[in-house]
């Protein structure tokens, strides 16, 4: 086993926690995970547009949903456990395709008239640098009206 002269001790410390500043004020912090990674670039997903909008009402019950974000998401990672359509407490099955930054959610059948549909990004969705949502995030709610609408097809 190595031992070192406490004066060598201390100053290696002293370096390291000079090193460390030097880099948190450079960098803007150290992250919980100990990347060094500006925090300023580690914003959430954010949505550009969506179709069907936000609370947008009389939405074909054969819409398709479209999300464009507002930066690279990690191809990767988007499937149909990323992002969730629900009406009430049901899931509605669908597919999920994604081209650059636009994210096309294909449900499998036509949803019901009347009804209020929520949109959820979950933390399984990744940006482009890996960076994951926190939590399961609503990201915007729309109703339904009759079949024969043509929104969003």
């Amino acid at each position: 086993m190595k031992t070192c002269k406490p004066g060598i001790y201390i100053f290696v410390s002293v370096l390291q926690l000079v090193s460390c500043m030097l880099i948190s004020s450079a960098c803007g912090d150290v992250n919980e995970d100990e990347s060094i990674y500006p925090l300023k670039d580690r914003a959430a997903l954010e949505v550009e547009w969506s179709c069907p909008s936000t609370s947008q009402t009389d939405v074909s019950t054969a819409a398709i949903i479209r999300i464009k974000f507002k930066k690279e998401l990690d191809p990767s990672s988007v499937d149909s456990n990323g992002v969730l359509l629900g009406s009430g407490r049901s899931l509605v099955e669908g597919n999920v395709f994604y081209e650059n930054s636009l994210l096309t959610y294909v449900p499998i059948y036509e949803l019901k008239p009347d009804s209020r549909y929520d949109v959820y990004f979950t933390s399984s969705l990744l940006d482009i640098d890996g960076f994951s949502l926190t939590d399961n995030v609503l990201v915007f709610s729309f109703l339904t009206g009759n079949p024969g609408n043509k929104t969003c097809r």
